[in-house]
């Protein structure tokens, strides 16, 4: 899923192959939870800054790192579980879009 948030053009298509391929038990209202609750706060910003810090791919230990520190402190912290409620709020009005394409291309993919 970290492929949507790369300041570059995205290939929707490969992106859902990928999530269907190493996550085939996963439903789409679970993929759609994750892409909006953990993914997207934890990358969106990537595409919101000028000159983006990554433009070619995430390094998948990295992003894996990230949104664990992001459990981590909604978990311990109320105030940063208030914030970070806001920030995914955000994300999902920023990031509606994108999702709908990825959810598009995964509905053709598994009735295919």
């Amino acid at each position: 899923m970290s492929d949507v948030f790369v300041d570059n053009e995205i290939d929707y298509r490969d992106v859902a192959a990928s999530l269907t391929r190493d996550c085939p038990k996963m439903s789409l209202p679970l993929l759609r939870e994750v892409f909006f609750g953990e993914v997207a706060p934890a990358l969106a910003s990537n595409g919101m800054t000028p000159a983006p810090e990554v433009w070619t791919g995430f390094d998948s230990n990295k992003v894996v790192e990230k949104i664990s520190e992001i459990l981590v402190r909604r978990h311990r912290s109320w105030v940063y579980r208030v914030g970070n409620c806001l920030w995914c709020l955000i994300c999902r009005w920023l990031c509606s879009e994108m999702w709908q394409k990825l959810e598009s291309e995964l509905h053709a993919i598994r009735r295919s």
